[in-house]
């Protein structure tokens, strides 16, 4: 009889195959990659072998996978909490303003405590650092991994939302003084980040990625029309809003597929055509699946993202690639300055 890993591998291989055309630069998955996602993704909103009374604690000393065990990382019990502040590492511990106060999953109209769901039934497990596999030290998301102690933890599966996706906390190595600092921090310590310290001035609202190059890698959300990008120019910050599957290239009220990929901006292929009004200047590649891609709607007209091509959509019946030109002068000069300087360099 199959096992669900080797299932859940034959339902994979129609992408791993399509990797067979991409350029020779993309830095393939391998096997063991392609199993890690399996088993990471295999979500559960329980776990049989949680324990009734684990120890408690709020206090994470790590997130590395490797020194989980090795340092017996005591299990946090999340069960049936709306809201619970995390602590990590030793920096600044004390102050919370530096320390997330976690929540489950927004199930509300208005963004207010009641709105939250509490973390479900049996949500015992220890909090670890999930990294990109193609932009190491740069991108990654912190997880919770369901088992009842350490020594279990290769063993348990990941803390899921209610759509199937694994749970996390957004970490980049790019950001400045938040909730997320402490995290980051252990993080840059043990070496599973490495600081960029150039990030937008103090006050300013960063809810997306934030680029330093244009070539940076960077995670778009499938399920959200659209991404806001905060750019490192010369002169100061701009900021630009991206939507590759807004409704007008879609046949549909929402977006067509969930998942959380890694890509990143190149030059726009002169060879391809485009029914743009304005010549596309960047578009996208996607470079790897943080989660599996899954559809939302029945609506056929959007291209599955896959990994080592461009993005795609449908323009009028035609199939082309996703392509961007900035309005506003300062993220033009942010993208023209990339092509300039890095020239052969920059992705195309």
């Amino acid at each position: 009889m199959a096992t669900p890993t080797a299932i859940g591998l034959r339902r994979f291989l129609p992408t791993m195959r399509a990797l067979a055309g991409v350029p020779r630069s993309f830095n393939r998955l391998n096997h063991e990659t392609m199993l890690s996602l399996l088993r990471s993704s295999h979500c559960f909103q329980s776990q049989r072998n949680a324990s009734s009374s684990p120890k408690r604690s709020t206090h994470v000393a790590t997130l590395s996978q490797e020194k989980i065990m090795e340092t017996g990382q005591p299990v946090v019990d999340l069960s049936g909490l709306v809201r619970k502040r995390i602590r990590f590492g030793n920096l600044v511990s004390r102050e919370s303003k530096y320390n997330p106060a976690i929540r489950y999953e927004f199930g509300g109209v208005l963004p207010t405590r009641n709105s939250y769901a509490p973390f479900p039934p049996n949500s015992v497990g220890i909090f670890y650092f999930r990294q990109s596999y193609v932009s190491r030290g740069i991108l990654g998301e912190i997880r919770f991994r369901l088992c009842s102690d350490s020594t279990l933890f290769a063993e348990g599966v990941d803390l899921c939302f209610g759509s199937g996706d694994p749970w996390f906390l957004p970490v980049a190595s790019n950001q400045g003084l938040d909730d997320m600092s402490a995290a980051r921090q252990l993080l840059y310590e043990e070496g599973l980040l490495v600081p960029r310290n150039n990030f937008p001035p103090s006050g300013t609202s960063v809810t997306g990625p934030t680029l330093l190059t244009a070539s940076d890698p960077f995670v778009v959300d499938l399920s959200q029309w659209t991404t806001s990008i905060h750019l490192k120019a010369n002169s100061g910050w701009s900021r630009i809003k991206i939507s590759p599957y807004a409704p007008q290239y879609t046949q549909n009220s929402r977006p067509a597929y969930r998942g959380r990929v890694v890509v990143q901006f190149e030059l726009f292929p002169e060879t391809l055509p485009h029914s743009s009004r304005l010549d596309p200047l960047v578009s996208l590649r996607v470079l790897e699946m943080l989660t599996p891609i899954r559809p939302i709607s029945e609506d056929t007209s959007m291209p599955t993202p896959e990994p080592g091509r461009l993005l795609h959509v449908y323009r009028r019946g035609k199939r082309e690639p996703w392509g961007y030109r900035p309005k506003d002068p300062l993220s033009y000069a942010f993208f023209s300055k990339a092509i300039a300087s890095e020239g052969s360099s920059f992705p195309h």
